[in-house]
């Protein structure tokens, strides 16, 4: 991880850094009883405790679960070209399309929503289900299967 971590500085000037990586933090989790984390049956009973006097009572109670990537559709509306260039390639190996339904995923790039970066709609189900779990997770998986198949 260490070059990795380097290699990341060097060329994108992102320094990555886990504190959930370090040793300390991890023996001190394993060493919690089980039930501090959910005592008197409420979820994250451990953290709200250990926050109640740092964080507002709305964040403490807050049921919601965070959602990782939710930018999502801007890197992907800018890398429209290149998802179909991979599809190109994906077309051609033929474990890869015998798999997917390359062109639906053709058709959902061709009907890529021109919404604004922040405009709520990109968080509807229907878009999220659509394009960001069937046309982005196809695309990789038809990457992973032309990898494996060491197709160009």
């Amino acid at each position: 991880m260490g070059s990795y971590n380097k290699g990341t500085l060097a060329g994108w000037g992102i320094d990555l850094r886990d504190p959930t990586a370090d040793r300390r933090l991890i023996e001190w989790a394993l060493s919690v009883p089980d039930e501090q984390y959910i005592l008197e049956g409420k979820p994250r009973s451990l953290a709200r405790r250990a926050f109640a006097d740092r964080l507002p009572p709305e964040l403490i109670g807050e049921q919601r679960r965070g959602y990782q990537a939710a930018d999502w559709h801007i890197g992907a509306t800018a890398a429209l070209g290149e998802l179909a260039a991979e599809l190109d390639g994906i077309e051609r190996c033929r474990p890869a399309g015998a798999v997917l339904d390359v062109e639906r995923l053709r058709t959902l790039i061709r009907d890529w929503p021109d919404f604004p970066a922040d405009d709520p709609r990109w968080n509807q189900l229907a878009i999220t289900d659509r394009y960001r779990s069937m046309l982005l997770r196809g695309t990789a998986a038809g990457h992973f299967l032309r990898r494996a198949a060491r197709s160009n």
